[in-house]
C-alpha cells in the first residue's frame, strides 16, 4: 500500500507527469498570473513531460538533467532555457521543501550554458551590393513620394560610415 502525503506518493515514487500536472493545477494555476500559468503549462508540456514525464521523480539524476540541458541550449536562447529549468526546479523544490517527497534536488544548482560570443564585426555592403541596393531604391523613390524620411535615414546612416560619395555618385 502507496501512502500519500500532500496527494503525492511517497519516497520520489510518484511519476514526474502525475506530479507535474497536481503541481500545476492545484499549487501553482491559483498563485500566479493567467499568463504565467499558461506560460508554465506550455513549458511543461512541451519540453519538460516530454523527456521527463515516464520517470519517477526519484529516477531523475543530476548528469542525466545536466545532458538535457545542454542539449536544450543547442535549440532555445540561453532565457529560454533558464525559464524551462526554473520551472522544473521549482517543482522539486517543492518535493523536497513542501511535500517532503524527496530528501534532495537533484537538479539544484545545475549550470545553464552561456550564450557563445556574439559576432559584433560591422558587415558592410560590397561596391557591387551597393550599387544594387541603390538602384532599387532609386527607382522606388521615383514611384513612392512618402520615401523621404526612410531614405533621408539611410542617408545619414551611410554618410555616418563614410559611403555617402557612392550615394552621391549613383543618385544624381
Amino acid at each position: 500500500m502507496e501512502l500519500e502525503y500532500y496527494g503525492f506518493s511517497e519516497d520520489g515514487n510518484e511519476r514526474v507527469d502525475a506530479y507535474f500536472e497536481k503541481w500545476l493545477e492545484v499549487y501553482k494555476k491559483p498563485n500566479v498570473k493567467p499568463i504565467t500559468y499558461s506560460l508554465q503549462e506550455r513549458n511543461v508540456r512541451l519540453n519538460i513531460l516530454p523527456r521527463w514525464g515516464n520517470y519517477k521523480l526519484k529516477e531523475i539524476t543530476r548528469v542525466e538533467y545536466q545532458k538535457w540541458i545542454n542539449e536544450l541550449r543547442e535549440r532555445y536562447s540561453e532565457g529560454t532555457v533558464r525559464r524551462i529549468h526554473s520551472i522544473m526546479n521549482s517543482a522539486l523544490n517543492d518535493a523536497v521543501h513542501e511535500f517532503r517527497i524527496l530528501r534532495e534536488n537533484p537538479i539544484a544548482k545545475i549550470t545553464i550554458p552561456k550564450e557563445k560570443e556574439k559576432n559584433n564585426e560591422l558587415k558592410y555592403f560590397t561596391r557591387e551590393q551597393l550599387e544594387k541596393f541603390l538602384n532599387e531604391v532609386k527607382k522606388k523613390h521615383k514611384s513612392m513620394p512618402n520615401i523621404s524620411i526612410p531614405f533621408s535615414t539611410m542617408c545619414c546612416l551611410l554618410f555616418w560610415h563614410g559611403l555617402v560619395c557612392e550615394l552621391e555618385k549613383h543618385w544624381h
